[in-house]
């Protein structure tokens, strides 16, 4: 009989949790995001192929916003609305937290609909978000 391994009630054998793990790395996760646009990865890459990495990166952002806000904009004008924008110590490039700015200090199309959303987002993205703020 195989040893199992007991994870939130289901049991796995060694196997497929490996089998699992393989799959995993095979996923892309901007894949899901660049489905919901439309788009592919060879195609997104062909568009900034001459483009420098941080502007790739800032672009990717964007799309990662638009994503997860799946239609939602920012009002402006309403400043009982909050939005949502991911702040990062620079010095170990961690996440600081996410804040509801009332100005411009983010971009407008940077912001998330909800503080839950913006985690998610940095924590499943967050190398998009290391090259689109720290590539020089």
């Amino acid at each position: 009989m195989k040893n199992k391994i007991n994870i939130k009630g289901q049991d796995y054998t060694v196997e497929e949790l490996t089998t699992i793990l393989e799959n995993a790395k095979k996923t892309n996760p901007m894949d899901e995001v660049y489905a919901y646009h439309n788009t592919t990865e060879e195609e997104f890459n062909n568009l900034y192929k001459n483009i420098p990495n941080k502007i790739k990166a800032f672009a990717q952002e964007s799309l990662i916003v638009d994503f997860y806000n799946k239609g939602w904009t920012p009002n402006w004008n309403d400043n009982t609305e909050k939005k949502w924008y991911p702040y990062f110590n620079m010095k170990d490039f961690s996440l600081y937290f996410c804040s509801s700015p009332f100005s411009s200090t983010s971009p407008a199309s940077l912001v998330f609909k909800s503080e839950k959303l913006c985690i998610e987002a940095v924590e499943k993205y967050f190398d998009v978000f290391k090259v689109s703020r720290t590539t020089v």
